[in-house]
């Protein structure tokens, strides 16, 4: 794990920016023979790789939660709407305000919690874990609608 929480991207252990900066200063003393450009392209490369898989990651995460979330919130506020007088005479319209805006965003924490610690706990199944939202979230995209 990195300073940030995130799983680093390994070659038979190693980091492979630590590798990439090892290779860097060795290239620099000369105890490497490989041309200095090469080495920063590759550098440049993983960045720039790096950053493009990172802004589409939580694009995709963002447009998933959001659309999971406004499905638990249009069947909150559907099984609301089917209540009896009496109902919204015994609980007052701020409670089932709050019960839409923080209780919702309440679970957002659990799940955000949740992933955060299985990326701890197991790294290795995490990105499944991921990937297994991603198929879920599109194959149940119309439901969603």
């Amino acid at each position: 794990m990195d300073a940030h929480g995130g799983d680093k991207a390994h070659v038979n252990g190693y980091n492979i920016k630590e590798l990439l900066v090892g290779r860097f200063f060795e290239v620099l003393i000369g105890a490497r023979a490989e041309a200095l450009w090469q080495l920063l392209s590759k550098v440049g490369v993983l960045y720039t790789l790096e950053t493009i898989f990172t802004v589409i990651f939580v694009v995709n995460m963002n447009t998933i939660w959001e659309k999971v979330m406004s499905s638990l919130r249009a069947q909150i506020f559907g099984s609301i709407l089917i209540h009896k007088v009496e109902f919204f005479d015994k609980y007052k319209v701020g409670e089932l305000t709050a019960l839409l805006t923080t209780d919702l965003g309440s679970f957002k924490n659990i799940v955000v919690g949740t992933m955060w610690l299985l990326f701890v706990i197991a790294p290795q199944l995490a990105p499944i874990l991921g990937v297994l939202m991603l198929g879920v979230s599109v194959g149940n995209h119309g439901s969603y609608n």
